[in-house]
């Protein structure tokens, strides 16, 4: 469980980040990603949302992510662990295309990687 300004996700790192040049062309292919998320994940419970997030590593790197939040706590152990999470993610982009995904990210307006590193996570 990773917690931002109090509040719990579970974090899925899309196997993306050497496809492209900078954070905020990341954030705009994890937009695209989230927004296939409920239709692959279907069987989640409910309550379940996705967030992009400013994530940590062990050594400190920060970095924009895909956050699992949830308002009933109880939820997280009905989702899969991380490793689980990360294959069925690599699954979904595999189907989908990076190239397909990186054409629908071109022209969106997002959040840029400064204010979401800023603010810890975007609603």
């Amino acid at each position: 469980m990773y917690i931002i300004n109090n509040k719990e996700f579970l974090i899925i790192e899309p196997p993306i980040y050497t496809e492209f040049s900078n954070f905020d062309e990341i954030i705009k292919c994890l937009i695209v990603i989230i927004s296939l998320l409920p239709v692959k994940f279907n069987s989640f419970p409910k309550s379940i949302s996705y967030k992009l997030v400013r994530y940590s590593d062990f050594l400190g790197n920060k970095y924009p992510a895909i956050g699992i939040n949830s308002v009933f706590k109880e939820d997280y152990k009905k989702i899969p662990n991380f490793i689980e999470l990360y294959e069925l993610v690599e699954e979904l982009i595999t189907e989908i295309g990076i190239d397909a995904i990186r054409k629908e990210a071109k022209e969106l307006k997002t959040i840029s990687w400064q204010k979401l590193n800023e603010i810890g996570y975007s609603e």
